[in-house]
């Protein structure tokens, strides 16, 4: 059946590591490195997605998102195969049910089903509903099979690029510190800035002394069971009653 699809629909690239994310306030900078005491409100800025990709954090998310994508398939895959051999075996018990012809069956199990030609058949009108409907029935389940896919993807990553962003803190905190800054921001989140309140470097530089360790969450769970539909096939028509053939009564040769 068409609408039967043989992937999972390809999820939107994420857009920039931490773009968009909320201000870092970074608290208890005491004094810089310099003896100079920091000013409440002093700002800095670091472009976190510059440091991922610098310090090789944006590769690794983009491996482990194709790897989660993969995972997550092959789990959709199976789920197809057992909506497929559902709506294969309704078919079969309509068209048994039904006592179609080898021709007839050829119209009821094709990809695509013209209308009309459905109509045509010699099915009840339970038969033709039952079809219709597990069709839909199948449409939907795979659908919303493909959103719970999606959704879960979406869920993991946005985990994954949190670990990566606690897992930078340490560094930000530290470099704030030294530098005599009170709040970290984005540069997506500020209409102007100039160059020299821009910490990434020295970020980068304090990670690439020592990587901190960050956890990993799980691949996702799709936990679809093996498909089956929600009402039974409907009961069989009666078999067309077979030509009978009646021996016409003997001439009388006497008359």
């Amino acid at each position: 059946m068409q609408y039967v699809r043989n992937s999972v629909v390809k999820f939107s690239a994420c857009v920039g590591l931490f773009t968009g994310l909320c201000a870092l306030t970074v608290t208890g900078c005491g004094k810089d490195s310099g003896g100079g005491a920091s000013k409440p409100g002093t700002v800095g800025i670091v472009d976190l997605d510059q440091v991922s990709k610098e310090v090789g954090w944006a590769t690794e998310i983009d491996d482990d998102k194709k790897a989660a994508e993969q995972d997550v398939n092959s789990q959709f895959q199976v789920f197809v195969t057992s909506v497929q051999n559902a709506w294969t075996e309704r078919r079969k018990a309509i068209g048994e049910g039904a006592h179609l012809t080898a021709d007839q069956l050829k119209t009821i199990n094709a990809p695509q089903i013209n209308g009309d030609d459905f109509q045509k058949l010699p099915l009840s009108k339970d038969q033709k509903d039952d079809f219709l409907h597990s069709a839909n029935e199948a449409s939907q389940t795979l659908n919303q099979a493909r959103q719970m896919a999606q959704q879960k993807l979406q869920e993991r990553e946005g985990r994954v690029i949190d670990s990566y962003r606690e897992a930078m803190k340490p560094s930000v905190r530290k470099v704030a510190g030294t530098a005599g800054v009170t709040v970290v921001l984005p540069p997506q989140s500020v209409f102007f800035y100039d160059p020299i309140v821009d910490l990434s470097n020295q970020v980068v530089d304090d990670l690439r002394k020592a990587m901190p360790p960050h956890t990993m969450p799980a691949m996702p769970k799709l936990n679809l069971n093996d498909f089956k539909f929600s009402t039974g096939a409907p009961a069989a028509v009666a078999a067309p009653a077979p030509p009978t053939h009646t021996t016409p009564p003997a001439s009388d040769s006497g008359h």
